[in-house]
């Protein structure tokens, strides 16, 4: 019987069948909605007042007449097109719920059409700017609010409709609303620079209003009962803003972005116009170093500043550095001191074998970049292949520190981003599945080892070139990882549906014999039908409910000897779900012919059809053979003894089921696929009970999935291994400083 439920005609459509199966969607779809509207009014309201005192400020700061007259222009038709572009905000944010909840947008007359690939073929660039703008800002916001977003998500997800093929992201969050709000701005004609203007305005209120759009989330997925059981953070409720205006009763308009938060919002790769900030921590860790290990060079080399030798000038530490990288063919550093030692016997060949001394500083600064890179050579966050590219880098970056030696300390320097970001965009990356990678920083090394004199400005086209090849890289893995995503979660819930629904037919059928017709139907078809609905609708849901009436009424099946007066109530039920029971088979996959022989066949066996007299029925009902459903009967015994040891099992790998436990999506990880070989990998999808893990490798590819036992069996094992999410240059400078405390305490 087993075999008719994988068979082609029997394959679950995921689609809806009817609007039935809406119902809890679209009270959701209308809770929500409800709770948001006034918020995200709210909100565009503020946004459009700030964004009229920012435009009016910027009228009067314009160069000439016709710039102020621009200004003018956007302000007068931005307060009149507020109303209509507040809507059009809160129209897509329905338009978005909808979609996501497979439900109809009753709401507004007409519906937006999802975007074809052929329409994306030419786009403005303003357009293009204008979406990054709002993706950052949305990713900024879901930062502060990260795992407030993440618990929310987690309960939507139980309830959201399982998109279709090539269907767009899903989320509900932020992004949601910085991209409705971008597509509203899109019916408004203005510049880029009142766009990026407005998109950081709505960034500032949307910051403002999470945590009330966080609190009406929630309460609306509480009054549906939607995943009541998933924990998330509550509130105060928010009192009055501090900037309202109490006469008017209206908030007060904003100080508008600054020029420089203006231009940072359209090129993030641009050298900020007052310079670097300098990160005081950092600061006082490096002057540590450079100190300490400037202390060791002079003990070593017995440094006297007045014995009369000549000291090595910047210029002739840049020429002797450049005379040295020409020498490498590999990674300038085998051990922390060699370069050093390689310059210094440069620098007595200049000077024609003259003994030449080099300042502590400069002597300190030399051996700290030869540390660092010595950590990024033997990292195992880098594959070794690109472990031997960036290990290049140490003679640029020598030659940046020598000419700015606080660039460490600035945590926004291009320098120190571009090599965390080369260090981020290597991870999961494999020789057999490169994509480029390894050529494009070939070829960004290649480029900084024939300059001599690297400024901040390179660095920053480089980390720009880097951005583009990542983008790209981005949203192709995000596109496999949404899928590989959306098939385990699949996966899961028919899982969970197949265990909820054996274990409820087992307590409502397992002792029962059935007529074989009977049996038949609930093994080959509604056993189906129930697994359906628990996927679509849940096992508190009504359909869910109203299915097992058909199980609890075969649970009553009047045995062979009941009287007349007892098979007719039982009857009467059965006509009454009878219409059901058509219904649920049709979903199954059951044609209307085959339907009209299984009800023929039922009718016949609780005599529905035919007037037989009481001696007939009853040696036809007492010549029926009866069966018990074999898929529903117990276990054998050995399986409270795979229980137990299960237990005990877990009990004792307890630390590393807690960690397992603990462990969040996004994570990266080394897998030792196999003795000597290893692999990085990533956490994608955790199931609901935390019982299932799936990881994926750098290309989003299912890579390996693990249930809670064998995952924690492999942490016991080092077979999975955390990689830290700490930047590279932060590792290597941690890993620089333990190496000179520990040269101390020695």
């Amino acid at each position: 019987m087993s075999s008719d439920f994988s068979s082609s005609r029997n394959v679950l459509p995921f689609q809806r069948a009817d609007a039935q199966t809406e119902s809890r969607n679209r009270r959701l779809f209308d809770a929500l909605t409800t709770a948001w509207q006034q918020p995200v009014q709210d909100l565009c309201t503020l946004v459009f007042q700030d964004g009229d005192d920012a435009l009016f400020d910027r009228s009067e700061r314009a160069g000439n007449f016709n710039q102020q007259s621009t200004h003018f222009d956007i302000m007068r038709r931005l307060r009149l097109a507020k109303v209509d572009l507040a809507a059009r905000t809160f129209e897509a944010v329905q338009s978005e719920l909808a979609r996501l909840l497979g439900t109809r947008n009753e709401r507004y007359g007409r519906m937006p059409v999802p975007a074809q690939s052929d329409t994306l073929s030419l786009v403005d660039p303003d357009t293009i700017e204008s979406e990054v703008a709002a993706q950052a800002a949305a990713s900024r916001v879901r930062n502060r609010y990260s795992q407030d977003f993440q618990a929310l998500s987690k309960r939507f997800s139980t309830v959201q409709w399982v998109p279709q093929e090539g269907d767009q992201n899903n989320t509900l969050g932020p992004e949601m609303l910085c991209m409705s709000f971008m597509q509203a701005l899109n019916h408004f004609e203005c510049t880029l620079e009142t766009r990026l203007v407005l998109m950081k305005l709505f960034e500032r209120e949307l910051l403002k209003a999470c945590e009330t759009l966080l609190m009406r989330a929630h309460a609306a997925m509480n009054a549906c009962q939607v995943a009541v059981d998933v924990p998330y953070r509550t509130f105060q409720r928010p009192t009055a803003p501090a900037s309202a205006a109490p006469a008017a009763g209206l908030p007060a308009a904003m100080p508008s972005p600054s020029a420089a938060e203006v231009a940072a919002a359209a090129n993030p790769y641009a050298i900020p116009a007052g310079g670097f900030t300098t990160d005081q921590a950092i600061m006082h860790s490096l002057r540590e170093l450079i100190n300490a290990l400037g202390l060791r060079y002079a003990a070593h080399h017995r440094f006297q500043p007045g014995s009369g030798l000549p000291v090595a000038s910047r210029q002739e530490l840049t020429e002797a550095i450049q005379a040295v990288a020409l020498q490498f063919e590999q990674p300038a550093v085998s051990r922390p001191d060699s370069l050093s030692t390689a310059i210094i016997e440069t620098l007595t060949q200049q000077r024609n074998g003259s003994t030449v001394q080099i300042r502590p500083l400069d002597a300190g600064l030399i051996d700290l970049m030869g540390m660092m890179f010595d950590y990024t050579v033997s990292d195992r966050h880098l594959p070794a292949e690109l472990q031997a590219v960036l290990g290049h880098l140490q003679i640029p970056y020598l030659k940046l520190a020598l000419a700015d030696p606080q660039f460490l300390a600035r945590r926004e320097h291009p320098a120190r981003l571009l090599l965390n970001e080369l260090a981020q965009a290597a991870l999961g990356w494999t020789e057999a599945t490169d994509r480029g990678l390894k050529t494009l920083m070939t070829r960004m090394v290649d480029d900084l080892m024939k300059v001599s004199d690297p400024q901040p400005e390179l660095f920053a086209a480089l980390r720009k070139e880097l951005a583009e090849f990542a983008g790209k890289e981005h949203q192709r893995v995000q596109l496999a990882e949404r899928k590989a995503s959306q098939a385990a979660d699949g996966k899961n819930r028919m899982e969970v549906a197949k265990r909820d629904t054996e274990e409820t037919l087992r307590v409502k059928l397992g002792s029962t014999e059935l007529p074989m017709a009977m049996a038949k139907l609930v093994e080959q078809y509604w056993q189906q039908y129930l697994v359906l609905t628990h996927v679509r609708h849940g096992r508190d849901s009504q359909e869910w409910l109203d299915a097992l009436r058909l199980v609890d009424l075969l649970a009553h099946f009047p045995k062979a000897d009941a009287s007349p007066e007892m098979v007719a109530p039982w009857r009467k039920q059965f006509a009454e779900v009878e219409a059901q029971l058509r219904q649920g088979m049709k979903q199954t996959g059951v044609t209307e012919a085959d339907c009209d022989l299984i009800m023929s066949g039922l009718r016949e066996l609780v005599q529905i059809e035919h007037q037989q007299t009481v001696a007939e029925r009853v040696i036809e009902r007492a010549e029926t053979p009866r069966v018990k459903i074999e898929a529903l009967q117990p276990k054998p015994v050995e399986a409270p003894l795979i229980a137990a040891q299960s237990a005990s099992a877990e009990e004792e790998l307890g630390p590393w089921v807690e960690k397992a436990r603990a462990m969040k999506s996004g994570q990266w990880f080394e897998w030792q696929k196999q003795p000597g070989k290893t692999e990085q990998i990533k956490l994608l999808w955790i199931s609901g009970d935390h019982q299932q893990f799936m990881f994926v490798n750098g290309n989003g590819i299912k890579a390996m999935e693990r249930k809670l036992g064998e995952l924690a069996l492999d942490l016991k094992a080092e077979a999975l291994k955390t990689l830290e999410s700490k930047p590279l240059v932060e590792r290597a400078l941690a890993a620089a400083m333990q190496r000179v405390r520990g040269r101390r305490s020695a």
